[in-house]
């Protein structure tokens, strides 16, 4: 889409999508560019949904507070109130970006089963925040994840074998259209009997075919809302 923002109309739109929704990058470069480009009000919000379950307060095995759920209806009435039906119902004057943070929950499972991840609706201007502080990380050869560049004696190759007659399980994540082979959402990277293509229940990490690269444990909070690139080499 943002390839043919002069094709589009300059109409007031909402654009609406989830961390969990496989279009939830698509989405945001769209009300990039058709905010840049379009005079007409357009509005972005990202809740912590999957792709069409804004009424749900989970995905996956985690679990959001109430109010991460909208009435979806009522949500949307209001919008087409105001451009539709012409009711001054003062939506043009909310903050354009509404965030859903995920994150500081108890971590308690509920009756379901699900994990308690918390987190909290937040009003922004821009996406990504213009406060962003982009931070390059580098993979080493010893699997650690670190803002230290590489040595240049350490620059050297991390290798594995792919077999794809035993391929590594998608579980959960930003997916859409498998429902009943993957299911999307947050889920703990162990294989399930149920999982499709697993022949154990180990972590994914522990795959001889699988790479890891971690961080040293975090010594204080920190959050990380907006995109990811990674560059890299094969």
């Amino acid at each position: 889409m943002i390839e043919n923002v002069d094709k589009y109309a300059d109409v007031p739109v909402y654009h609406v999508t989830g961390w969990y929704d496989s279009w939830c990058r698509q989405n945001t470069l769209n009300w990039m560019a058709l905010s840049k480009a379009k005079k007409s009000p357009q509005f972005l919000i990202i809740g912590p949904w999957t792709h069409g379950k804004q009424r749900e307060p989970f995905a996956g095995e985690v679990e959001f507070p109430p109010e991460a759920a909208l009435d979806f209806n009522a949500w949307r009435k209001r919008w087409y109130d105001r451009w539709l039906a012409g009711i001054d119902n003062g939506i043009e004057k909310e903050a354009p970006v509404k965030l859903f943070i995920m994150g500081g929950g108890s971590g308690r499972k509920t009756k379901d089963g699900r994990l308690m991840h918390g987190g909290h609706w937040r009003d922004e201007k821009s996406f990504p925040l213009e406060r962003t502080q982009f931070t390059p990380y580098y993979l080493h050869a010893d699997g650690t994840l670190s803002p230290s560049k590489p040595a240049s004696a350490e620059a050297k190759s991390t290798t594995l074998t792919y077999d794809p007659r035993d391929p590594v399980p998608s579980i959960g994540g930003n997916i859409s259209s498998f429902a009943g082979i993957l299911e999307p959402g947050g889920y703990d990277q162990r294989c399930r009997p149920t999982t499709a293509f697993a022949t154990n229940e180990l972590h994914l990490s522990e795959r001889r075919d699988v790479l890891v690269f971690q961080t040293e444990p975090l010594k204080e909070d920190l959050e990380a809302t907006g995109p990811i690139e990674v560059k890299l080499h094969v």
